[in-house]
């Protein structure tokens, strides 16, 4: 994956098969290979931390995943924990059924992207405009969808997720 670098910002990001991109004029700015490194797991302390660099930008995510230690749980508690799960990922396939997993995993990138362009129409996009540059769609009008999409989205799911952790807050010992 690429992102086109102007003036410091991320202006869009495409997938060109390869190490290499194209050259552009220096007006247009510089494709710079994005650079990922792999999540690291400490099996001592059970904490998975993922950081993402994106190109010349700079930019750092970083993300910090903390399970609680399997050994502290007994078996009954990991198989109600497992069932609960199995029945909010059934209501969750039925609520995003006709997307794909991986699809869905960019909902919260499109969202916070829409909602950026929404409040400041330079904001940059780049998932989208890849998006659109596929497409040729309607840049406002295709941010509005998702935006209708995710409040169409956020009270279903929010609803499933409710209910698994009132099942679980009824069970003893939680």
């Amino acid at each position: 994956m690429h992102d086109l670098i102007k003036n410091g910002k991320v202006l869009q990001s495409r997938d060109f098969g390869s190490d290499d991109a194209p050259k552009l004029s220096e007006n247009k700015g510089e494709w710079f290979k994005r650079k990922t490194i792999s999540p690291e797991y400490n099996p001592e302390t059970q904490i998975s931390t993922l950081k993402t660099t994106v190109t010349a930008t700079g930019a750092t995510w970083e993300y910090v995943i903390t399970d609680r230690p399997l050994a502290d749980r007994n078996d009954a508690e990991l198989l109600a924990d497992n069932e609960d799960n199995q029945v909010l990922d059934a209501e969750l396939r039925l609520i995003t059924s006709g997307y794909s997993d991986l699809e869905v995993i960019t909902w919260g990138i499109q969202l916070n992207e829409a909602t950026s362009y929404l409040k400041d129409n330079v904001s940059p996009t780049p998932f989208i405009d890849a998006v659109l540059a596929e497409t040729g769609e309607d840049k406002i009008i295709f941010v509005e969808a998702v935006i209708e999409k995710a409040a169409q989205f956020a009270p279903a799911a929010g609803a499933a997720v409710g209910r698994k952790r009132k099942k679980r807050k009824a069970r003893p010992g939680v």
